[in-house]
């Protein structure tokens, strides 16, 4: 089973991405707080969490400011390395820089920009040898 949970963006677009997800043979859960998608992850059994990833759907929804948004992630620390992808409309370099220095675990955060998110998923899948069963 391949399972994303997404989160962290406007209603529209979780929508638009979760009727992707599923179009593309994906098991979606949308969980619009971070808190509660972590949680939710961390509810999964071991076998699923090895071929689950939690998606934060727009990087700049978690806050206005870098602080902000640095203070969310800190969060994600206990997961395990490279379940958790980011996407923004704009990366900056400075920005990526000083979120894997700044906040624990962030050299981990798969980063990608907002309108690679499906195929971005697709690869991570496929290099983590998911099943492709639906």
């Amino acid at each position: 089973m391949k399972n994303v949970i997404l989160t962290e963006g406007n209603q529209e677009r979780l929508k638009i991405l979760s009727f992707l997800f599923r179009v593309s043979g994906y098991t979606i859960e949308v969980i619009q707080d971070l808190g509660r998608a972590m949680a939710s992850y961390q509810g999964l059994s071991s076998v699923e969490r090895q071929s689950s990833l939690l998606v934060v759907a727009d990087y700049h929804h978690l806050g206005h400011q870098r602080e902000l948004r640095f203070e969310k992630l800190t969060t994600l620390a206990q997961l395990e390395p490279s379940v958790v992808l980011l996407a923004a409309y704009r990366w900056t370099e400075p920005e990526q820089l000083a979120l894997v220095q700044e906040v624990p675990q962030g050299e981990s955060f798969l980063m990608c920009q907002s309108h690679q998110i499906i195929d971005f998923v697709e690869r991570h899948c496929a290099a983590q040898q998911c099943d492709q069963q639906s």
